[in-house]
């Protein structure tokens, strides 16, 4: 594991994140409106590299409004059901999320249960999808 990991990506989705100015109404409930939308991170990293993740990334989990670890819901992004029992268990519904990752088949089984995905490739792309789904930037 080097000091690399995911950097790029946890930095290009962070940085657009924080240009976020408004966001469209179909993501997200009433309650969560109220900012900017939630930034949760979903990764299928075993348990026993969290340590190491959080501490390369300490400020990067700053920001993070929840963690969802693959190891500790029993199923990867790229299981049959991850999606499903991650919704269920934080009661959200596909419609209020926007689930962005850089491997095709965890964005396909999100797409597959409604979640609109976006495969990230860097930072100008992510930031054009967005703005195509309705999300503004300041």
């Amino acid at each position: 594991l080097g000091e690399n990991l995911a950097r790029p990506r946890i930095r290009g989705v962070l940085e657009v994140y924080k240009s976020i100015k408004s966001y469209p109404e179909n993501v997200g409930s009433y309650s969560k409106k109220k900012g900017k939308p939630g930034i949760w991170i979903v990764s299928d990293h075993i348990r026993e590299r969290l340590y190491e993740i959080h501490t390369l990334h300490n400020d990067v989990f700053e920001i993070i409004n929840k963690e969802i670890w693959s190891c500790e819901v029993n199923k990867i992004k790229s299981d049959n059901g991850f999606f499903n029992t991650v919704l269920e268990q934080n009661s959200l519904k596909p419609e209020e999320v926007v689930f962005i990752d850089d491997l095709g088949i965890n964005v396909s089984c999100a797409r597959g249960i409604g979640i609109t995905s976006i495969n990230f490739l860097d930072s100008e792309q992510l930031k054009n999808e967005l703005i195509n789904l309705g999300f503004t930037f300041s």
